[in-house]
């Protein structure tokens, strides 16, 4: 339910009247002729979908042309007659759909956050300490505050609704956002190096080397939430949680992405700044697809023509970045389900071969997108009988020129073989 309170000057009373009484509405008016310059001012309770369809009868009758028009959310109205009403119209589809003019308020106030440097910067730094200190709990959380997602849905709303300030403010805090996660990883990762960690392997960083190997379904995640998103707004619902889901296809990778750069880890910086790219427009693709599905358009027709225009165009684009970036997670996926592979043939031959085996560790060389394994180090409890036979056994069951070290483990004493 919506409460609309709207100033009536004379002689349109019946009018507005009329417009309520069409949609069997309730209604008080105050006569206000001695307090103010408008006659009347009418209070009613108007069912959600009922609401944009009200609002431009208004303006057909040139009510907000006059006069300033509240639109405010109602929690609780004590009726029989809307209640009953509510029963017969809760099947609605409407009915979980906001109005336009709520969703461009909504949308304005999300985007225009005064603390959104601020709070981008701390989540920053939070979730980069975490990804340095393999701790997932604290990246998670360092998300909560991450004001991430307001900037694409008030870019998405705005190419909905014509609104072209509203669309290139958005695209101006999603720059600066990632901007800042970038910079400001950089630099909390060159203070840790200097004062605390020195020399980090990432790739034994479990949090890090998730982010460093997504795969195509990063893509499903980031599409999921971008539909959250826009759902949320659409909705009247929390947008906390949803923001988090945001926020996290966004800040840990920029993260990463930092990370990485000041510990001289070009391939991995490289990699995680692609998944955060490929995040941050398909959640734009997603939010925009879902206002326009929801059947959020401008008001007036010269308006919906060019929404209709621009929401195709900028639709477009996004779809082709998507595309070409995509491409790396494909090659990353591909490139895992090798890596998988590699790991099962080395684990069968020294499963068949019955050697005790307490560790296998791998080594890789690693370009932009793909890894090539270069050195197997198997740690053993006791010497197998034939070594050699052993590593061209995991040699030919495998692709590829890799060096297969033997090591064993005991007590007293560590024998490598060569």
């Amino acid at each position: 339910m919506r409460e609309l309170e709207v100033p009536i000057p004379e002689g349109k009373l019946d009018a507005v009247v009329d417009v309520l009484a069409d949609r069997d509405t309730k209604y008080t008016v105050t006569d206000t002729r001695e307090e103010d310059e408008y006659a009347h001012l009418l209070t009613a309770v108007v069912h959600v979908e009922d609401v944009e369809d009200v609002l431009e009868e208004l303006r057909d009758i040139g009510i907000e042309k006059e006069s300033v028009v509240l639109l405010s959310e109602t929690d609780t109205v004590r009726s029989e007659s809307l209640e009953d009403r509510t029963q017969k119209t809760s099947l609605r589809k409407e009915a979980t759909r906001i109005p336009r003019e709520e969703l461009l308020d909504s949308a304005k106030g999300m985007v225009g956050s005064p603390h959104y440097a601020l709070f981008t910067t701390v989540s920053t730094i939070v979730a980069t300490a975490g990804l340095v200190a393999n701790l997932p709990s604290v990246v998670i959380g360092a998300t909560v505050v991450a004001p991430l997602m307001g900037p694409a849905v008030g870019s998405s709303v705005g190419t909905a609704l014509n609104d072209r300030g509203l669309f290139r403010f958005g695209l101006k805090r999603q720059l600066l956002g990632v901007a800042l996660v970038l910079v400001v990883a950089t630099i909390t990762a060159g203070v840790i190096r200097v004062g605390i960690a020195p020399n980090i392997h990432l790739r034994s960083v479990f949090t890090i080397t998730r982010i460093t190997n997504p795969g195509v379904l990063a893509l499903v995640i980031a599409l999921g939430a971008g539909v959250a998103g826009a759902l949320s707004i659409t909705t009247g619902l929390s947008e906390a949680l949803v923001g988090v889901m945001v926020a996290l296809a966004v800040v840990p990778p920029g993260a990463v992405a930092g990370i990485a750069f000041v510990y001289g880890a070009v391939p991995v910086a490289v990699s995680a700044l692609v998944l955060a790219l490929v995040n941050v427009i398909a959640i734009n693709l997603a939010s925009l697809a879902t206002f326009w599905l929801k059947g959020y358009r401008p008001e007036h027709w010269t308006d919906q023509r060019d929404a209709r225009k621009q929401t195709i165009k900028r639709a477009g684009i996004l779809v082709c970045c998507v595309l070409v970036l995509t491409s790396f997670l494909v090659v990353s996926t591909i490139d895992a389900q090798q890596t998988r592979t590699f790991h099962d043939e080395v684990n069968r031959v020294l499963a068949e071969s019955g050697v005790n085996v307490t560790e296998i560790e791998y080594e890789y060389d690693r370009d932009l997108v793909r890894r090539t394994p270069t050195v197997v180090t198997v740690h053993i409890a006791e010497r197998p009988a034939n070594p050699d036979a052993l590593r061209e056994q995991i040699d030919d069951a495998t692709v590829g020129d890799v060096r297969v070290t033997f090591i064993v483990e005991k007590t007293l004493q560590k024998q490598e073989m060569n």
